[in-house]
């Protein structure tokens, strides 16, 4: 299977089975109109599309320029304004404190260095803002807990 395939068949299947527990976390963050989103490790989008369509200012970013693809396409279908770059979540080429609200939604969790990403995450959004990290729990590392 190609890398194309692959982003095809996420943004097909994946993406839209994320919608409502995406949706459902940007509400219970309190997005707003207007407000600066960030959303990284995006994929092709189910997070983005979601901040754009509450009306968010939303940057979304992926190391996948395929993936972004996909968001760029969909977001264009739907004529929604969101900008995509090409960034690693480890080290976001972003300003401190320049998010009102900044997320991942199954993005974060496969890091390498999972903390490393989500220090990003907190270190790009305003002090008074907010992260949503939308997750699997698989007992961090293996092991369990109560």
């Amino acid at each position: 299977m190609t890398a194309l395939e692959i982003a095809a068949g996420h943004d097909k299947c994946v993406t839209p089975s994320h919608a409502a527990l995406g949706g459902d976390a940007l509400r219970g963050a309190g997005l707003r109109p207007g407000m600066r989103f960030l959303d990284v490790a995006a994929g092709s989008g189910a997070l983005s599309l979601l901040a754009a369509r509450l009306g968010a200012q939303v940057l979304s970013t992926d190391v996948s320029p395929l993936m972004l693809e996909r968001l760029e396409a969909r977001a264009r279908e739907e004529r929604l304004d969101l900008e995509t770059r090409v960034m690693d979540g480890h080290a976001l080429e972003l300003e401190d404190e320049s998010f009102d609200l900044s997320g991942s939604q199954f993005g974060v969790m496969l890091f390498p260095d999972m903390p490393r990403g989500i220090a990003e995450l907190a270190r790009v959004t305003r002090s008074e803002g907010r992260v949503v990290l939308v997750v699997l729990d698989q007992g961090h590392r293996g092991r369990s807990r109560p």
